[in-house]
């Protein structure tokens, strides 16, 4: 039996691993350790564990790692404490392999504790490029310490190739949190206007995050987003929280105080996690709009148009419905009026590529794998040249 322990630290990369999780969970032959982390465990990002057990998951171990804080200190700080935590849990279970998702400071350092112990690393979402945040370079150095890759591109596997890892291990399945499309019980607008706590009649969904090597300061762009947003009041607002990245406070302080200044006219609520209901609401919106991953992945696929801004994704592939623009108001709003407009709905409920794969094959196949290869034979990696 195979003792495979998956990591999460977010809502997000808990919805990419979720489909993958259910299919390990269930596998006789896999002894599957649940480790949560990051701000799943705060309160202030809505307590997100609690799905992970309401949707039936044993959770082997909590390690707190989040050092409060606005900046980079309190950044490094977490990743610190992220080494000291992971060192102790991982040491205890010395599982066959570890899975982590993507880009994150609290990842890189999770990544540093297994290869030292000499546990193989199963990476998804290696390959990419975003070139607006240090969650950059943190992804190529995962990719470095990892051993078996899952891309969600042939443009990202190419790229993990060049890196020096070995073709046999860089596999080209697709994003798979997009299988959650297939499976996902979609709500109707009623019932998220009953979570929402008002009746949603033309809405746009607001996911922004901290832009971390952007030149334009995140608080800037995001009072920016806002005054590009007060100009069509036709439309509700629905604001998601953003991350713990450095600045994600700050800029959830300034979404709050827009909020009850009253400077906007149309109805503004913000969350601190949608949770389950985010594809939902992605897919009953009339546009998603900010600088968030699942805006190029996960909502072109629901046939919502995206408005995609600034730096934070630069370089990432994009389908063709989403609309990236600058930080700047103007252009701001030329991408909403352009995604609001005949030919651009028409684009997006036309176009049909599986751009990230095939919705409901993705984890399967990823499963299939791990069940397949000797994951003893990965403890040490040697550069393929």
């Amino acid at each position: 039996m195979k003792t495979v322990c998956m990591i999460t630290s977010s809502r997000a990369d808990y919805g990419i691993q979720k489909s993958l999780m259910s299919l390990l969970n269930n596998d006789p032959d896999i002894d599957l350790k649940i480790i949560v982390t990051g701000t799943h465990l705060l309160a202030e990002y809505g307590n997100s564990i609690n799905e992970i057990t309401q949707d039936g998951f044993e959770i082997f171990a909590k390690v707190d790692c989040v050092v409060a804080g606005d900046n980079n200190i309190a950044a490094t700080k977490t990743m610190a404490l992220a080494m000291l935590g992971f060192t102790e849990c991982l040491n205890q279970l010395m599982p066959d392999a570890i899975t982590l998702v993507g880009d994150r400071f609290e990842t890189m350092a999770i990544a540093s504790v297994a290869y030292t112990l000499k546990i193989p690393i199963i990476h998804l979402h290696g390959g990419e490029i975003t070139l607006g945040a240090l969650d950059e370079c943190y992804r190529h150095a995962i990719t470095k310490l990892s051993s078996i890759h899952f891309v969600a591109h042939e443009d990202y596997q190419n790229r993990v190739i060049r890196m020096g890892e070995n073709p046999d291990f860089v596999f080209n399945l697709g994003a798979p949190g997009i299988d959650l499309i297939k499976y996902e019980e979609f709500k109707s607008k009623q019932e998220l206007s009953n979570f929402i706590g008002f009746d949603l009649n033309k809405y746009i969904l607001v996911t922004f995050h901290p832009s971390t090597l952007d030149a334009v300061p995140s608080t800037k762009v995001v009072n920016n987003l806002f005054a590009a947003l007060s100009k069509f009041p036709e439309y509700q607002l629905v604001v998601g929280k953003a991350n713990n990245d450095p600045s994600g406070q700050e800029i959830n302080r300034i979404m709050k105080k827009i909020e009850q200044s009253g400077m906007l006219s149309q109805k503004m609520i913000i969350t601190n996690n949608l949770g389950k209901l985010y594809l939902s609401m992605a897919k009953e919106a009339d546009l998603v709009i900010g600088n968030s991953s699942s805006a190029l992945l996960e909502v072109p696929y629901l046939s919502t148009p995206s408005v995609n801004i600034g730096m934070r994704q630069k370089g990432r592939i994009a389908p063709e419905t989403v609309i990236s623009v600058s930080n700047e108001i103007e252009e701001i709003s030329a991408g909403i009026k352009k995604a609001f407009s005949a030919e651009h709905q028409k684009k997006c409920f036309e176009n049909k590529q599986n751009w990230f794969g095939t919705p409901g094959n993705i984890s399967t196949s990823i499963h299939k794998i791990i069940k397949k290869i000797n994951l003893n034979e990965l403890k040490y990696k040697v550069f393929y040249d």
